[in-house]
């Protein structure tokens, strides 16, 4: 018995991506299954005649997904007698030979990347402009956000992957790189005061910013690039706050940053 499966059917026979996950499609591939709980958001993509096409998902314990690959569409819905009847069949372990396992050293930093991401409310908007008054970082979380944490991250990690994946497909996502750069410069930005008082929020998001960092071109975070200024600022004011638990985070996002100055 499997927690999870994901079946494709009728894809190019080229490479396919779950989530951090690549592979090259060969004959006889079918999808994937899990030997522990998927749990949260997938993205799930197979690369077509100009770029990866794809399909997001929600996994709950148990739930297998069937998606059909339509040259013209993209990936659609199967028939429901149909998609009942593979997932029955992936879930009980009968496809095993034509499903890959999802590789389990790649959950936790894909999870990191979607944890915040609410199931009932998908996708989150990625706003223009943000409302309110005062600093960058208060529009973007009393304004836009009403002061919900969880609202922030999950359009912070939205904004993120939804870049990440465009790189595989025809067109870079310009706008979401856009909202991603501008949050995470109002949060480098908003001052040891306001992270004080948003400790909550600020020590969810030092895990964030570890998984994203983790992923970009390495000369991004370099010493003397403007990126790595910014973060520096943050890395400061998480020490300074006087919350003990921001500064061992303000100091974990230092020792993290310090290994691109040996590499």
């Amino acid at each position: 018995m499997h927690p999870n499966a994901i079946i494709l059917r009728n894809i190019p026979k080229s490479e396919v991506r779950i989530d951090l996950f690549r592979h090259e499609v060969q004959g006889g591939f079918r999808g994937f299954y899990s030997n522990f709980p998927l749990v949260g958001w997938h993205y799930v993509s197979v690369k077509a005649d100009r770029g990866h096409v794809g399909f997001w998902c929600h996994l709950t314990i148990g739930r297998a997904v069937v998606r059909v690959f339509d040259a013209s569409q993209g990936f659609v819905e199967d028939d429901p007698e149909a998609a009942q009847h593979y997932a029955q069949i992936a879930l009980s372990g009968g496809m095993h030979q034509a499903l890959l396992p999802y590789p389990d050293q790649l959950y936790a930093p894909w999870f990191g990347l979607v944890s915040s991401i609410s199931a009932n409310h998908f996708p989150p908007l990625l706003h223009s402009q943000d409302g309110g008054a005062g600093s960058r970082f208060d529009n973007a979380l009393q304004g836009t956000h009403g002061g919900d944490s969880d609202a922030f991250l999950a359009e912070f990690q939205y904004a993120f992957v939804r870049w990440l994946i465009s790189l595989d497909q025809a067109t870079e996502d310009g706008v979401a790189f856009a909202r991603w750069q501008h949050l995470l410069l109002a949060v480098c930005n908003a001052g040891e005061f306001r992270i004080g008082a948003s400790s909550q929020l600020f020590s969810a998001l030092v895990s964030v910013l570890i998984r994203q960092f983790d992923l970009l071109p390495r000369e991004w975070l370099k010493g003397g690039s403007t990126l790595a200024q910014q973060i520096n600022y943050l890395v400061e004011d998480l020490i300074d706050s006087d919350v003990e638990e921001l500064g061992d985070r303000g100091r974990a996002l230092a020792h993290f940053l310090e290994k691109y100055e040996s590499i």
